[in-house]
């Protein structure tokens, strides 16, 4: 693959990370095999403020789905903080993204999603934090006759500990 970063300015910079992936598969109940060859991509741009980032980004790469198949993923991201004092810290991300059955064409697109992702962060030291996180997902799975959309709703209580810069 082929890795490229460019800072524009000192609040402003460019990611690109593009490659090509082989994939093969071979189902033991059904004997059948399947190899494919598709490309992963990450690409995202970053705004960093004094208070806020903001970062927007677009991602290809390969999962493997509950069928055991492989499935391309592509997603659009985005993730924008902003701090509101000292200890607080407001987080709103999301994606938009469509699986689909490992084939290069778009014309078998599978399933759709959008989440989106509110958050707040207390900051209780400089390497520790608790959020308390929302996340709404809505998901469309054009295979089905009827049914289509599926809704979740999701409430998360997060504690992270993190080591200090120094020890690293």
């Amino acid at each position: 693959g082929v890795i490229w970063h460019r800072i524009f300015t000192e609040t402003l910079n460019f990611y690109a990370d593009i490659g090509l992936r082989y994939t093969e598969e071979t189902f033991k109940d059904t004997g059948q095999k399947d190899d494919n060859i598709n490309g992963t991509a990450d690409i995202r741009l970053r705004r960093r403020g004094e208070t806020n980032e903001i970062t927007v980004g677009l991602r290809q790469n390969v999962r493997t789905e509950s069928t055991g198949r492989a499935a391309n993923v592509t997603r659009l991201y985005w993730d924008a903080q902003q701090r509101l004092s000292e200890r607080f810290v407001f987080e709103l991300g999301g994606f938009f993204y469509i699986t689909r059955e490992d084939d290069v064409s778009f014309s078998n697109i599978d399933i759709v999603y959008f989440d989106i992702i509110p958050s707040l962060r207390y900051l209780l030291t400089e390497n520790h934090s608790v959020s308390l996180a929302y996340n709404y997902t809505i998901e469309h799975n054009r295979n089905l006759e009827t049914d289509r959309n599926r809704e979740r709703n999701r409430v998360w209580i997060i504690f992270e500990f993190g080591f200090p810069a120094k020890w690293l």
